[in-house]
């Protein structure tokens, strides 16, 4: 950011001080490019993207990471199967959930904080009291669960498994409440609209998008063939679905009519997780290029060719503004804070990078 400022600052005492150059600034064309050159410039040194915290949060996999609305907390789970809540500032583990007996590939807080959820291969969703870290709901499925959310108000936990369902558990009666049946394949991801009328759900052959009131189907989006989604999200105003896929793009739908409207990519590998910030203007998307490469253990750096990184695209004109976090392996999980100021990602080699964010 100095750089930056520093070299405008320097064209601009050019400008003014330099005979030389201010005979050529005359010229309008001259003139017009050279002062979009010091704009971009400064404009440019207000944007912020560097690493904030990196920390090992285990041996095996992280599969899932994602912030409390307050931002001080973040939730992870893994191949070691266990959820663990950490105070990242300190990069200390504050909370260890050892209940699960197979990984852990969803977790996520609820919005006021109080709970915590996660989706595992043992069958099971798990409802945690975050301040005692007991669990207070096992909820099962037929297959292992790949997906969990919480509804905004908090009434409601949905799960998605290979058992091909998409299940809402009643969290205050502790029962399950709908199940959805119209995917005929795992279901991969799923996300709930802000105003917790629909829920989008993700599976190997199409999206579902499912309306809560009537428990009925909405819209189906049948999905090509290279197109196996993997992450699915709505935009803050219901309107769009965005979903990343392995063919290494994230394909933005129109939930009324369920016709692609744009693609975003492509990435280096395929797109893992893909998160929306909260005031719909970014969207960032981790990837994994499934290339194994030498590592820096300590520093968790790629020494191979390898991509695993970490895009933010810019939705109203479709630009990736910035490409960071080579992680040594794949990009399992992604998520933004509620403020919009921090990225979290996870990623198979076990490690946690939190980056600044301030576009």
């Amino acid at each position: 950011m100095n750089i930056a400022k520093k070299i405008g600052k320097n064209f601009l005492k050019m400008f003014f001080f330099d005979e030389f150059i201010g005979r050529r600034l005359q010229k309008p064309k001259v003139l017009i490019v050279f002062l979009l050159i010091v704009v971009a410039l400064i404009a440019y040194s207000q944007c912020t993207y560097e690493l904030h915290k990196s920390f090992f949060a285990e041996q095996g996999s992280v599969l899932s990471v994602a912030f409390s609305l307050d931002n001080t907390m973040i939730i992870s789970g893994g191949a070691e199967n266990t959820v663990r809540i950490w105070d990242f500032e300190k990069e200390e583990c504050m909370k260890c959930f050892a209940q699960h007996t197979a990984a852990v590939n969803s977790v996520k807080f609820s919005y006021n904080g109080r709970l915590a959820a996660s989706a595992s291969d043992d069958k099971s969703i798990k409802i945690w009291d975050v301040e005692s870290a007991k669990c207070i709901y096992t909820f099962l499925h037929d297959g292992e669960v790949n997906h969990v959310r919480f509804s905004h108000n908090d009434k409601f936990v949905l799960s998605g498994s290979n058992d091909n369902t998409v299940k809402i558990w009643d969290i205050k009666e502790g029962k399950l409440a709908h199940t959805f049946t119209e995917h005929g394949s795992d279901v991969l991801s799923l996300d709930i609209s802000k105003d917790d009328k629909y829920v989008v759900s993700a599976g190997l052959y199409a999206i579902e998008i499912w309306e809560i009131e009537t428990m009925e189907s909405y819209q189906t989006i049948e999905l090509p063939e290279k197109k196996l989604t993997t992450s699915v999200v709505f935009s803050p105003d219901s309107k769009f679905v965005y979903s990343g896929d392995v063919s290494t793009t994230v394909s933005k739908w129109d939930v009324k009519t369920g016709k692609l409207v744009e693609t975003f990519g492509p990435h280096e590998g395929m797109v893992r997780s893909i998160v929306m910030s909260h005031d719909g203007s970014y969207l960032i998307a981790g990837n994994d290029d499934k290339e194994q490469n030498a590592i820096d253990r300590e520093k968790d750096e790629i020494l191979g060719d390898g991509q695993n990184l970490v895009r933010i695209w810019r939705l109203n004109d479709g630009e990736c503004i910035k490409v960071m976090s080579k992680h040594s392996r794949g990009i399992s999980s992604v998520d933004i804070s509620s403020d919009g100021k921090l990225i979290v990602s996870g990623c198979a080699g076990g490690m946690i990078k939190i980056w600044k964010f301030e576009p």
